[in-house]
């Protein structure tokens, strides 16, 4: 999880713009080019946004909800690649097998 804080942190950090461009990530992350979208619980990221600053969350609430959506999506795409293959999917996180289950689990992802 640390790893992927530190690439999106990055990334934002050199973005030029709002939004994350393929350009922005790392090569290892990156498939084809485009811009990346998370997707939200609401579909649209602006709408999402202002919906968590309407709810009255704090910046760090709002990251961390926002993260976790991230988080899952990047579970959810590596299992995906590795044919849902925990220990691979695992090893290419740089993580754990156990911690890639727990996430799992965290996440609801099986």
């Amino acid at each position: 999880m640390r790893e992927l804080q530190n690439v999106i942190e990055r990334a934002c950090a050199l973005a030029d713009g709002d939004r994350l461009r393929m350009i922005d990530l790392p090569d290892y992350l990156v498939s084809s080019g485009g811009a990346v979208a998370v997707p939200g619980p609401g579909g649209d990221d602006a709408v999402d946004a202002a919906r968590a600053a309407a709810q009255g969350l704090s910046l760090n609430d709002a990251r961390e909800q926002w993260m976790g959506v991230l988080e899952a999506s990047y579970l959810r795409d590596l299992l995906a690649r590795h044919d849902g293959n925990v220990s691979a999917a695992a090893k290419a996180a740089g993580i754990d097998r156990k911690t890639f289950h727990r996430l799992i689990n965290k996440y609801h992802l099986k």
